[in-house]
């Protein structure tokens, strides 16, 4: 098989981000996979008028190139492998593209006034049809797009049935906020009008690490790792400017242990 780790940083490198890259190429060289890195690409600017450095993680399925490989990863610079991780991720049972689960976001989003995920996903499934997964609450589900895992079939599948990202953006700019209208929204509007064959993927592979919303001082942290976790995804406020060694402590030891808190 072959498998390519990809990832991608625009504009300047944040020590978070260096951090997380070398961490995930010394992952891919434990699994046996080729690992690239681009700082500052412009392919997908050529197809998008504004948020390129977010568009950007979708390049496997428009650059076809990248059709190549028999599985491509695109992973966030602030997603960590957990310490001597060997799982390899490639292996996980993918029909075209798998991605994981925001474990609590919908319900912190139904709680908060400004989120308008109902009149999103009503939108979303009038404009390409579809229809809303929901969660055991009722909730709109939300999926997390720092990771998604591609199979050859489905980057080539997605690139011809997912709508043009810059008609996407511009549509769903009337809702104001960008968290419905960039690359994260993008693919759950085509995870709702199942543009593909999905696989939600265990969210041991993208376990968020973030402070509870809407608190202050010494922040509770929201923290769902346990034993299986594989990845990390590095949410805290600030960690973006942690040195190394301080991201390595988050993201491998119990909060509890942390020495800055």
């Amino acid at each position: 098989m072959k498998k390519l780790i990809y990832q991608y940083w625009i504009g300047d490198i944040e020590p978070c981000a260096r951090a997380g890259q070398r961490a995930m190429q010394e992952y891919a060289d434990r699994i046996g996979a080729t690992y690239r890195f681009e700082h500052n690409p412009t392919f997908i600017s050529g197809m998008v008028s504004k948020y390129a450095s977010h568009y950007s993680a979708l390049r496997p399925v428009f650059d076809v190139s990248m059709h190549y490989w028999d599985r491509v990863l695109f992973v966030d610079c602030d997603i960590f492998p957990v310490a001597g991780l060997e799982q390899d991720i490639f292996e996980e049972d993918v029909a075209d593209i798998g991605i994981c689960e925001e474990i609590g976001e919908p319900k912190f989003r139904a709680a908060d006034p400004k989120f308008r995920e109902e009149a999103w996903y009503s939108e979303v499934v009038r404009k390409y049809g579809g229809r809303v997964r929901r969660d055991e609450n009722n909730l709109p589900r939300i999926f997390n797009s720092g990771l998604v895992l591609y199979t050859k079939e489905g980057m080539q599948k997605a690139k011809q049935n997912f709508y043009p990202m810059e008609e996407h953006w511009r549509h769903f700019s009337q809702f104001g906020q960008t968290i419905y209208f960039r690359d994260q929204s993008y693919m759950n509007a085509h995870i709702t009008c199942n543009a593909v064959d999905w696989t939600i993927l265990d969210s041991k592979w993208n376990t968020r690490l973030h402070y509870e919303p809407k608190t202050s001082g010494v922040r509770p942290v929201i923290d769902n790792r346990n034993e299986d976790t594989c990845m990390v995804h590095m949410q805290l406020s600030g960690s973006g400017n942690w040195d190394a060694q301080k991201l390595i402590t988050a993201v491998n030891e119990p909060v509890e242990s942390w020495s800055w808190r």
